[in-house]
């Protein structure tokens, strides 16, 4: 009975004292009470480090900045990792594509949290990092649905709880995008860093997305004053805007490399950011007066295709195939 008492005091300190509480920290309390270590883990001056890191939890609580209201705040992965599938894709998906994306998440928090030098680990800006909605704003989409909703994407956290993908060992780089124009870009195409496993691939279904197409019609002054904008360049602008736009590099993705416009040089992802288009595969042409953009796919292009992974489920492929289709070579670990 004493012994038993003991244990039990020392498994409500041990509540007491952790931020966040959840499955790891479970299993990790049973396999301690059994080895009748708990008292030694947590008053022993020299206990091993990773030990009481992992005893109290600190892997499965993230510290996301929320950039609108310049705070941090402290969620357990799991919450999230649901949040952010709930930002990123649409969580009617099969549900091998919504696993496959959860790894994808779970892999860019994992080494963005590796690299992070800030107090926090990540941001809720999409534009740097993942889109995250707090508690509050889910429950304001979601409505009646919060918890039927909330509960789907749980279970399809939980069924690859821990899993991320690795490639020599480290973390990958996860990066994935809404839908391309037929193939996934190569990383050094976009921004110049070369990856094995983020080599362009074959991606089917993408052109079933209704972000496959879209189409940006800008008047030649509008269109002037934004290259003008770009300071570093010097623009020549011949007399006709039907001249303005000359040679067009390409990559093996259809992807713009490079575009000559008023004599100057500029990266297809440079002209992408300037005009707001929704991806560098995109084809110019002055008609009537106005310069119209045919833009493919939605995104850098570069990793997984929301698109293709969602066509690939449909085809019944399962979410480590897919993942392993787009990212070449990579392992999926735990």
């Amino acid at each position: 009975m004493k012994n038993f008492l003991s244990l039990l005091l020392s498994f409500i300190i041990v509540i007491a004292v952790v931020p966040c509480v959840g499955l790891a920290f479970k299993d990790e309390v049973t396999a301690l009470n059994k080895n009748g270590d708990i008292k030694d883990v947590l008053n022993k001056k020299n206990a091993d480090a990773s030990t009481q890191k992992k005893l109290f939890n600190a892997e499965d609580c993230v510290k996301v900045y929320l950039t609108k209201e310049k705070r941090q705040e402290k969620v357990s992965k799991t919450f999230y990792i649901i949040s952010v599938l709930a930002g990123e894709i649409d969580i009617n998906s099969p549900s091998e594509a919504l696993k496959a994306q959860a790894v994808c998440i779970n892999t860019f928090l994992k080494r963005t949290m590796e690299n992070s030098s800030k107090s926090y680990d990540i941001t809720d800006s999409p534009s740097h990092h993942q889109a995250y909605f707090s508690k509050k704003e889910l429950k304001r989409v979601w409505g009646e649905d919060y918890d039927k909703n909330y509960n789907k994407l749980k279970k399809v956290v939980q069924s690859v709880e821990g899993e991320y993908l690795s490639f020599g060992g480290e973390t990958a780089l996860a990066c994935y995008h809404s839908a391309n124009a037929g193939f996934t870009e190569s990383s050094q195409n976009y921004w110049s860093e070369a990856h094995p496993y983020l080599e362009s691939v074959v991606s089917i279904g993408d052109s079933l997305s209704p972000e496959y197409i879209s189409y940006r019609t800008i008047k030649p002054t509008e269109l002037k004053k934004k290259l003008m904008s770009v300071k570093y360049k010097s623009f020549t602008f011949p007399d006709s805007p039907s001249d303005w736009i000359g040679k067009i590099k390409r990559t093996k993705s259809h992807g713009v490399s490079e575009i000559n416009i008023a004599s100057t040089s500029l990266t297809g992802r440079e002209v992408r950011e300037l005009l707001s288009l929704k991806s560098s595969v995109f084809y110019p042409e002055y008609k009537n007066g106005e310069f119209i953009f045919t833009v493919y796919g939605y995104g850098h292009a570069v990793g997984l295709s929301q698109a293709g992974a969602v066509y690939m489920a449909k085809l019944g492929f399962d979410y480590r195939e897919i993942l392993t289709h787009y990212y070449n070579g990579v392992e999926i670990s735990k």
